[in-house]
């Protein structure tokens, strides 16, 4: 039933009351009846989508893992199959029952591996898929550097070295015009390697959460080479060149100097005195840093930096990330490293991609010492890429050094 306003007027001056409490009780109702209506459909709405997402994930067989928890479904099939396929495809069928992107990976590798060597290699296609959330941990992806493609190993980059000289000049010049002067960045690929001993026996026993360890401490080793590659790499043939050695970054006080609300200052006005574009600019430092900056007062007492970093993650204005891989030396007087720059000139090329590798027969080093895997029943997993680190300008970026005041 529907009622006009003007019938519900001429029925309040007619002092029909009882009629207007009725009516207006019908036309709750059957809003109620509507809402109900409504919120039975949503519900027959969305329980398509879960069971549409549902059957998805169950033709697929990856149930929603994550790249990192595939990795150590992986691990811990090759190791505990011995690195044999046929073995390997018992445990997951046993063990991983529906998972059947690792039995595809597995299949293939049966057709394209070479099991009688005693190792196990992981096809190219979950390369993509892997090689991300092992370097996830790094400054670098938290910054959100790309990596640049080394299809051949190398990838070479021109750079403008001086620009056009100009100048007020009288009616005749008297100077020689010069033009621009050009020169090259280089990229060349160095070998990244990792590699994981595990004890048989604990991937016997089946012990919890042996995936998510192996995984993350593989993730653990990637992360620290690459940070300290990417900030202190010594170059030459098998190392990059990190930013503390590539000739021209521009540098801040020293281990004895005092660190002090003017650093900050000085860093940011050195990239603006060399024209850097501040388009992504980034502080990098240690977690000893961070304290340090953090607990800078003014002269009546009051923390200077410390709501800012707090509540913004931004150091004057500009956004920061802390990583164990920033340099602190523990001394009589402490002293670490502050980075400054603008990140858009850091150049990360990646060659090849991850490779990953188990063998229950290796023999591998730990310090001076040789061990073999055979003997000592273990399974050793060893990861290898190859990657480059350089700058495009070196002035975009400075290395300041300060000691805790």
């Amino acid at each position: 039933m529907t009622l006009t306003d003007v019938e519900l007027k001429k029925m309040i001056d007619d002092g029909s009351k009882a009629a207007v409490e009725a009516a207006l009780a019908e036309k709750a109702a059957a809003d109620k009846a509507h809402e109900e209506e409504h919120k039975t459909a949503l519900r027959a709405q969305f329980q398509e989508v879960y069971e549409a997402n549902r059957k998805l994930e169950e033709a697929s067989g990856s149930k929603g893992l994550t790249p990192l928890q595939k990795l150590g479904r992986i691990i811990v099939t090759a190791a505990a199959g011995q690195c044999d396929p046929e073995r390997m495809l018992a445990f997951s069928k046993k063990n991983y029952e529906g998972d059947k992107e690792l039995d595809g990976y597995i299949r293939k590798t049966m057709e394209a591996g070479v099991p009688s060597t005693g190792g196990f290699t992981i096809p190219h296609p979950v390369m993509g898929q892997l090689i991300e959330p092992l370097y996830q941990a790094t400054f670098l992806d938290k910054i959100g550097i790309s990596k640049l493609p080394m299809p051949n190993g190398n990838l070479t980059l021109p750079r403008v070295n001086t620009s056009a000289t100009v100048g007020w000049v009288g009616e005749i010049p008297a100077t020689t015009p010069t033009g621009i002067v050009l020169g090259d960045v280089k990229l060349s690929a160095k070998k990244l390697f990792a590699k994981l001993p595990i004890s048989n026996s604990l991937l016997r026993y089946s012990a919890v959460g042996i995936e998510t360890f192996c995984a993350q401490d593989l993730q653990r080793k990637l992360t620290l080479a690459v940070n300290d590659a990417a900030l202190y790499g010594a170059g030459g043939a098998y190392e990059p060149l990190g930013l503390t050695n590539i000739t021209g970054i521009q540098t801040s006080g020293s281990s004895a100097t005092a660190l002090t609300a003017a650093a900050t200052v000085e860093m940011i006005s050195l990239l603006k005195q060399a024209n850097v574009a501040f388009g992504r600019p980034y502080w990098v430092m240690s977690p000893a840093m961070e304290g340090w900056m953090k607990n800078l007062k003014t002269t009546v007492g009051a923390y200077i930096y410390r709501d800012e970093m707090n509540n913004n993650k931004t150091l004057e204005g500009i956004p920061f990330v802390v990583t164990t891989g920033s340099s602190y030396t523990d001394t009589t007087t402490d002293y670490a490293d502050l980075w400054l720059g603008d990140w858009d000139y850091f150049l990360w090329g990646a060659s090849r991609d991850m490779e990953l590798t188990m063998s229950k027969e290796a023999t591998y080093m730990s310090g001076a010492t040789a061990y073999s895997a055979f003997d000592r029943d273990e399974t050793v997993i060893k990861v290898v890429a190859e990657h480059d680190f350089n700058v495009s300008q070196p002035l975009a970026f400075v290395h300041g050094i300060y000691s805790v005041a």
